[in-house]
């Protein structure tokens, strides 16, 4: 399974850092859910990182899994 490395800090503490449910932060670390623009813009302000930093990196990640499993697939 392909997954990043944790910030240091409960899922429950980041959902309250950005005002969201903790429900939509479980369900992006468990590859449910991807992560929204609001999500995004919410987790770049909170972290200080530019808007789009998250989804870029969500989508580079998923881009990559796939890319493994793909390659895992016999001909």
């Amino acid at each position: 399974a392909c997954q990043a490395q944790p910030l240091g800090v409960s899922q429950y503490r980041l959902a309250k850092a950005i005002a969201v449910p903790a429900s939509r932060i479980s369900e992006i670390v468990a590859g449910r859910r991807a992560i929204s623009a609001d999500t995004d813009l919410r987790l770049c302000r909170v972290l200080g990182l530019n808007p789009g930093y998250w989804r870029q990196f969500h989508a580079a990640a998923m881009q990559h899994c796939v890319s493994t499993q793909l390659l895992q697939i016999p001909d």
